[in-house]
């Protein structure tokens, strides 16, 4: 049987509909395929081994300033064979 698991995040400058920030966490308890959502704007950092594949979210704090902080979210492994993510 294949499985596939889809990694996605939003892009570093783009703005959201401040009214659907709280929905946008309820998306996990709503869609039993999500397991991560996040009204934050970022890229994702990933280290992809023969046998894992680890992505980390980096967030940027505030999407208008280009020097603003950025800080580590969730980090979410998928190990070879095994259908679906882990939170590290």
């Amino acid at each position: 049987m294949m499985s596939a698991y889809e990694k996605l995040t939003p892009s570093i400058s783009s703005r959201s509909d401040a009214d659907l920030g709280p929905l946008i966490g309820l998306l996990p308890d709503l869609v039993d395929k999500v397991v991560h959502a996040a009204d934050h704007r970022g890229w994702l950092r990933c280290d992809v081994t023969d046998a894992t594949w680890t992505a980390t979210f980096l967030e940027v704090a505030d999407p208008a300033s280009a020097t603003s902080a950025v800080v580590e979210g969730p980090t979410f492994v998928i190990t070879a064979g095994t259908p679906g993510a882990t939170l590290a």
